[in-house]
């Protein structure tokens, strides 16, 4: 994983922190770290609960339309972001 996902967990509670500045747009290489962070998190048996940080002024401005320029239809089908909606914690 690249700094442009930090899981920190204190106590029971893992926090994953998007850090894409500006404004995390969601490049594949951000949505690949988001999935590796998930099965980390989801690994930690110690984990009881799951913060999902993006910064204090916005989460996440969506999609990186530069980088979807050149893709094909395929890519956009299946963002890898539904890693998240599958996250089973808490436990």
């Amino acid at each position: 994983m690249s700094e442009l996902v930090v899981v920190e967990t204190e106590q029971a509670v893992a926090t994953i922190r998007l850090n894409r500045p500006p404004m995390n747009a969601l490049n594949s290489a951000l949505q690949a770290d988001l999935a590796a962070a998930v099965a980390q998190v989801c690994a930690d048996d110690g984990v009881r609960a799951v913060v999902l940080y993006g910064g204090e002024k916005l989460f996440a401005a969506g999609a990186d339309i530069k980088e979807m320029a050149d893709a094909s239809y395929a890519p956009r089908r299946r963002p890898r972001t539904s890693a998240v909606r599958g996250l089973p914690c808490p436990r």
